[in-house]
């Protein structure tokens, strides 16, 4: 985008570490993705956490991935955009804290 747009010359990439590049992934995610993607994350947590109760695996889900009825006030509106970190071969760098 160009400075006149309101961004420095080499924006947030020139703040990323060399060797590594900002990867946009999207801006905008329809409700039922949304709800996807939310479900498919609380699956993953119920068959790792089969103790845990519904309302600790929808709270612990919301950490990562925002709940079907919060997102379309931010991401699912357009709000928001998701951006990760790929390496010089174009590899996504796994960002998760475990």
């Amino acid at each position: 985008m160009p400075a006149s747009a309101g961004f420095p010359p080499g924006g947030a990439t020139g703040k990323v570490r060399r060797g590594l590049r900002l990867l946009f992934v999207e801006g905008y995610r329809p409700p039922a993705l949304q709800r996807k993607y939310f479900e498919a994350y609380a699956d993953e947590l119920r068959t790792s956490n089969p103790n845990w109760s519904a309302e600790q695996l929808r709270s612990m889900a919301g950490r990562y991935v925002s709940p079907p009825e919060i997102a379309p006030h931010g991401a699912g509106a357009g709000a928001a955009v998701d951006l990760t970190l790929v390496d010089a071969g174009g590899r996504e760098l796994d960002l998760v804290h475990r």
